[in-house]
């Protein structure tokens, strides 16, 4: 099989969230009452840090509207993402997120609904597990969400119900294995019809997958994975078993300007190569106030070269991605992009348009 090359260009933002750090008061108590107070605000606090470190809540509520060509509005909603975490000693926590969206219109359409429109949804239990942090080894089971190396063969709407297992100071190495139990809004799946939850074929699933610094600024990344492509459960036959390999390199050219690249190859017999590459000048932050970025990205996925992600490189398509994030307010991303498509087994052109509005709690 011919081996394709990575082509250059394109981009990346993707914010690294960077923790703020707030100094304690150095005010000196100059009397007993002053010292009598300082130290009961002092408890008190640190017993509300405590238990807010025990237990918490954070998410994402946005607003989403997609175009495409040829087939107009096919997105325009609501999405609210809620997760909950609680710490049960220093190495054991236990995590759920669901995940809820309520369309703004009654008439979009989607190919894989039992009545052709796409729906409200919700996945409660999106993510269940437990998970433990030993000594730089991380272990999780239950239901959890796996990203391996640059996200594009197995994205985080796939979620494995099973085991990981993540160990390693300098080069880090990830384990999974379970079955894959993707979600695909609609398909026999929608929360507004009768016998419809959205899930697709489960079937077993196993990655491993490493990440090598090889300098301050630059990563190797790869990964071996074998699962299949999923398929709606009405759908009596099931695809085969494949084996996919991902790999490449992401690193910053300058202070504000980064760049990665991957290639993608699966076992299938035809259409079984990908590449994708990104340059991101610049990095918004949902904490840092009117921060952005401006980003470029190339992607090529054949047919059979991919299991599915969730952002929006879609398999049997190439083209030119030019977007923009931007933080109006804190805690917020404003995300916008325009995607110049081509449809790579017909030729036919099929761009495709996206403004996102996030706010973080």
């Amino acid at each position: 099989m011919k081996k394709k090359s990575v082509t250059f260009l394109t981009a990346i933002l993707l914010l690294g969230i960077g923790g703020n750090t707030f100094a304690a008061d150095t005010t000196v108590a100059t009397d007993t009452k002053a010292v009598t107070t300082t130290t009961v605000a002092t408890d008190t606090k640190a017993t509300t840090d405590e238990k807010s470190e025990k237990f918490k809540i954070s998410g994402v509520f946005g607003t989403r509207y997609d175009h495409t060509e040829g087939q107009g509005v096919t997105d325009f909603g609501n999405v609210l993402g809620l997760k909950i975490s609680a710490k049960l000693n220093d190495k054991i926590s236990i995590m759920t997120e669901s995940e809820m969206h309520h369309n703004l219109r009654d008439d979009l359409p989607f190919d894989f609904s039992p009545d052709g429109k796409l729906n409200d949804w919700t996945w409660l239990g999106l993510q269940a597990h437990v998970k433990g942090d030993f000594d730089g080894t991380t272990v999780k089971l239950g239901r959890f969400s796996y990203v391996p190396t640059y996200g594009l063969v197995h994205g985080d709407k796939q979620q494995v119900d099973g085991g990981l297992v993540s160990f390693g100071k300098i080069v880090k190495t990830t384990i999974v294995t379970g079955t894959n139990n993707p979600f695909w809004p609609a398909t026999t799946s929608n929360s507004t019809l009768n016998d419809a939850d959205g899930i697709m074929q489960k079937s077993s699933y196993h990655a491993i997958d490493f990440v090598v610094p090889v300098s301050k600024i630059t990563n190797i990344r790869a990964s071996y994975q074998k699962g299949t492509v999923p398929l709606p459960r009405e759908v009596a036959s099931s695809n085969p078993q494949l084996s996919f390999t991902e790999y490449g390199f992401d690193t910053n050219f300058a202070k504000d300007l980064s760049f990665e690249c991957a290639q993608v190859r699966s076992t299938a017999d035809s259409a079984n190569n990908g590449s994708y590459a990104k340059l991101t000048y610049k990095g918004a932050n949902p904490g840092k106030l009117h921060s952005y970025d401006v980003y470029t990205a190339y992607h090529d996925l054949e047919a059979n070269s991919i299991i599915g992600n969730d952002i929006n490189f879609t398999a049997d398509q190439k083209g030119m991605r030019y977007g923009i994030h931007y933080v109006p307010w804190n805690n917020s991303l404003l995300h916008v992009w325009y995607d110049d498509v081509k449809v790579s087994s017909t030729n036919t052109t099929k761009d495709k348009f996206r403004a996102q509005m996030d706010f973080f709690y």
